[in-house]
């Protein structure tokens, strides 16, 4: 499964059965509840109907995983989570599963061209994904590393010896920055905030 169903291309049997199965599952699941959002609202309001958020949805390798997921998941009379590009859960930066809302799924699968996300809201987001999808792959890594005997059977290499220090030291700088500008992303979002109570307050 290399891609998606294509934006334009017919669905098969098959496929239309899975569309199916997870618009049922995605219908009925709390706190999913995927249906058609109301009309004459602001414009950034989507008023696609299940169908075609579906459709969307389908058109991605991420997608069909995901379409596979909401079955499964379903099936068992599970909570729908949200998976990415591999198929595995994407975890929320307090280490629980991210579930499936209608909102969510609205905003992954737009039916916009990835090509075309490149200024707004959107695009930004869809960079949030990969920051955080970075980080907890990060983590991950930092988890296998720790798990690496000296050899067979042996003790825990970098428990035993350490890290090389100034390979450390590059990378601890390399992350101190990034902790400064995310900081720096937090503090000007609360000052927003704070001004506009401000404002709502007079």
């Amino acid at each position: 499964m290399d891609s998606g169903f294509g934006d334009n291309g017919r669905l098969s049997i098959a496929q239309t059965e899975l569309a199916v199965k997870a618009a049922y599952h995605m219908s009925i699941a709390e706190p999913m509840g995927l249906q058609r959002e109301v009309f004459g609202g602001s414009g950034d309001e989507d008023d696609r109907s299940p169908a075609a958020v579906l459709r969307a949805m389908l058109s991605r390798r991420r997608g069909v995983l995901q379409a596979y997921e909401v079955v499964r998941a379903g099936r068992l009379g599970q909570k729908l989570y949200e998976v990415d590009d591999d198929g595995a859960l994407v975890i929320t930066a307090d280490g629980k599963p991210r579930e499936l809302t209608d909102a969510l799924v609205r905003h992954t699968y737009n039916g916009e061209a990835l090509a075309r996300m490149t200024t707004g809201y959107k695009a930004a987001s869809q960079c949030w994904a990969g920051v955080c999808a970075s980080a907890e792959n990060l983590k991950k890594s930092l988890a296998s590393m720790q798990t690496v005997p000296d050899q067979e059977g042996g003790a825990n290499l970098v428990d035993r010896d350490g890290w090389d220090s100034e390979e450390v030291s590059s990378l601890r700088r390399k992350l101190d920055r990034i902790d400064r500008t995310l900081a720096d992303w937090a503090d000007r979002y609360e000052e927003l905030n704070e001004a506009q109570e401000s404002e709502e307050e007079t």
